[in-house]
């Protein structure tokens, strides 16, 4: 489900005509608490995209490396990126929560432990 989720989420780039494809994406594969979380990052604040850790470009790149590795009450979703100005090779992951339904209820960011939506 995850890998899936992830092919199809990567194969839109954010911008104002793809968000109405990824906002029904999002809401058919999430819970709506996140649903409401990923719109306010996304859309109202524009900074901070939970579900890849802020990173939103080279979706090619991401989508070609994804990785997604399950633990115990989670998933580690991993995928590479090339940095700017120097196109360095990179690695980013984030921490998925899947509820009971199968639906994606938390996204945690590994670095600090930000979750989205705060628990």
């Amino acid at each position: 489900m995850l890998e899936q989720f992830y092919n199809n989420y990567f194969s839109y780039n954010i911008t104002d005509d793809n968000f109405v494809r990824l906002d029904s994406l999002v809401q058919s594969n999430c819970t709506p608490e996140f649903v409401q979380a990923w719109n306010r990052d996304i859309k109202d604040i524009g900074l901070y995209d939970p579900l890849t850790n802020g990173f939103c470009e080279d979706f090619d790149t991401m989508k070609n490396s994804l990785s997604i590795r399950e633990e115990d009450d989670h998933y580690i979703v991993s995928f590479c990126y090339y940095t700017w100005p120097d196109k360095k090779k990179e690695t980013e992951s984030v921490i998925v929560y899947v509820n009971n339904k199968g639906k994606i209820s938390h996204t945690k960011r590994p670095s600090d432990g930000y979750m989205t939506p705060a628990l």
